[in-house]
């Protein structure tokens, strides 16, 4: 099994979004991930990215599809896509992915269901559901009423693909929720539950990730 991340744009959000009690007129760096997990025969898509972000100021900015062919790995090939909740920024690129199962919360899939191709093959699920071996899904209900999360057992490490739950590291490393918050309850719940040893978090903006693989498992 590898874990993928592929940056497909850069931008800035103010401090009072990502941090709890920020400054609004303090901006930091954020990325625009996708993340692969690739298995023997499966490539499972953290989200769909978006062609367009209006309202943002956008860097190196491409399309999903297109940042995912330029790394190697070709949209059609993708088999799966999770989405861990319904803003454009993470459900507009379906359409680039034909053949993929979406797996989608229950009230993200009522509110993204204009994004969501008409005879796509989807896995519409309340609280949780399995993806794959290893692989599942499971809703926090922090950033969105239905924002989930995705989880990936490698050996030792239970990797977390935590959609937006928190937008960056700081956010985890200084324990403060973050600035854009459905339920705050949640959003707590979620960094009391995952900083800790034996997991690893992965974010969807997180501006300190490089293009490349996360981790590859040995065989």
């Amino acid at each position: 099994m590898r874990i993928h991340a592929i940056q497909y744009a850069r931008s800035a959000l103010p401090e009072s979004m990502v941090l709890f009690g920020g400054n609004a007129d303090k901006h930091l760096p954020i990325s625009f991930l996708l993340y692969v997990i690739e298995t023997q025969q499966r490539r499972i898509l953290i989200d769909a990215g978006c062609d367009s972000l209006p309202g943002f100021e956008m860097k190196d900015f491409v399309s999903p599809a297109v940042a995912l062919t330029a790394y190697g790995i070709d949209p059609a090939e993708i088999t799966d896509v999770i989405i861990t909740h319904a803003h454009h920024d993470h459900i507009e690129g379906l359409r680039h992915f034909p053949h993929a199962q979406i797996h989608i919360q229950a009230d993200e899939y009522r509110k993204g269901l204009a994004y969501i191709p008409e005879n796509a093959n989807r896995n519409i699920f309340e609280n949780e559901a399995v993806v794959a071996e290893r692989i599942l899904v499971e809703r926090i209900g922090g950033h969105t009423i239905g924002s989930s999360i995705a989880k990936v057992q490698i050996g030792d490490i239970q990797y977390i693909f935590g959609g937006d739950e928190c937008y960056l590291p700081i956010c985890l490393e200084q324990n403060i929720l973050t600035g854009a918050s459905h339920n705050p309850k949640a959003s707590r719940g979620f960094i009391d539950r995952f900083c800790r040893p034996g997991y690893r978090i992965l974010l969807s903006h997180d501006s300190q990730i490089q293009t490349g693989i996360i981790i590859s498992e040995r065989i």
